[in-house]
């Protein structure tokens, strides 16, 4: 089990709930974490139902928490400062994405995210552990809780709901990228 408080983006989370793969995330983590403004993002009108129930679903199950960012605190200023772009080059991201690097960093967590090319300064700037569904099912499958064909199987649903995945299957990033993820951010987490 991975061991510190896990902080998820919208885009991380919703690879999974499309799929209706929520659950695997449990073999992983005694729960998961989401910023109010993630939740907002997979409730909002036009997310797919199946997404929205199988949310309700682990929310039920108490395996996802909804973590609210406090006005006048520090933490909220800085995840002001993130979201008007002020940490870098006027670099703006979204609120989801900007509350979980927030709640990441001031909670000593881990981020789950997708969007690294939008998250790789904050990652970097605060020495972030970062997953992403990739090396999540990179995880998985070396944990044997799934095999190739699954994490295949699943790679290729991802794909057709228009999940963003760094390649065109399990197999190739496996080979390809899961070390080199590993080396870059993944070594930061302990299970």
């Amino acid at each position: 089990m991975i061991k510190k408080q896990t902080f998820y983006d919208s885009d991380c989370l919703s690879s999974f709930l499309i799929i209706n793969e929520g659950n695997l995330l449990k073999e992983l983590f005694h729960e998961i974490n989401i910023p109010s403004q993630v939740y907002e993002e997979l409730t909002c009108e036009g997310t797919p139902e199946n997404v929205k129930n199988n949310l309700q679903e682990l929310i039920k199950d108490n395996f996802v928490k909804i973590v609210d960012l406090n006005a006048g605190t520090a933490e909220y200023l800085n995840y002001r400062n993130i979201i008007n772009g002020n940490l870098y080059k006027g670099c703006r991201i979204g609120k989801g994405e900007a509350a979980a690097i927030t709640l990441a960093y001031e909670n000593k967590g881990i981020l789950a995210s997708n969007n690294f090319k939008d998250i790789k300064f904050y990652v970097d700037y605060f020495e972030l552990p970062l997953l992403t569904t990739a090396y999540l099912l990179g995880i998985l499958f070396d944990k044997n809780i799934i095999n190739k064909d699954e994490a295949n199987s699943m790679w290729n649903k991802m794909i057709k709901y228009r999940r963003a995945l760094p390649e065109s299957s399990f197999e190739i990033y496996y080979n390809n990228l899961y070390k080199k993820d590993y080396d870059d951010f993944g070594k930061r987490i302990e299970f």
